[in-house]
């Protein structure tokens, strides 16, 4: 063989696998993964995605489910009220409805606003309390 015809091994395309981007059955864009390290880690971590943001959407559903909207209102109830005013709009919600009824919709929100309004789940939680030792 003559030194101008110096024989090179066929490089074949990688197979279907993960490649080291992390897409799943592409195939690699390199043929080593050390030739190419610059191009491989010029990605920040902060595009990836964390592994909160990668579960399905589903895991989000809301588990104390839908509730209508009025059935403590309607009776005059306010969270921002006294004591006094809350419990007899709660006893009137209680007549009209059933107590085990009302306490879960005091519990409900209560739980819902844990975090974002800790004044008003503290009140609810109180008149759900109160329900529970005068009703129930």
């Amino acid at each position: 063989m003559a030194s101008s015809q110096v024989r090179r091994k066929s490089i074949r395309p990688t197979s279907i696998r993960r490649s080291r981007s992390g897409m799943r059955g592409g195939k690699s864009r390199f043929r080593s993964a050390s030739r190419h390290k610059s191009k491989r880690m010029g990605r920040s971590k902060s595009k990836r995605k964390s592994k909160r943001m990668r579960r399905s959407k589903s895991r989000h559903k809301n588990v104390i489910g839908p509730m209508r909207r009025g059935t403590l209102t309607n009776f005059g109830y306010n969270s921002r009220d006294t004591a006094t005013l809350r419990h007899s709009s709660v006893q009137k919600a209680v007549r009209a409805h059933s107590a085990l009824e009302v306490f879960r919709k005091l519990n409900a929100i209560s739980i819902l606003n844990r975090n974002t309004n800790p004044t008003l789940a503290k009140h609810m939680l109180a008149d759900r309390n109160w329900v529970r030792s005068n009703f129930m």
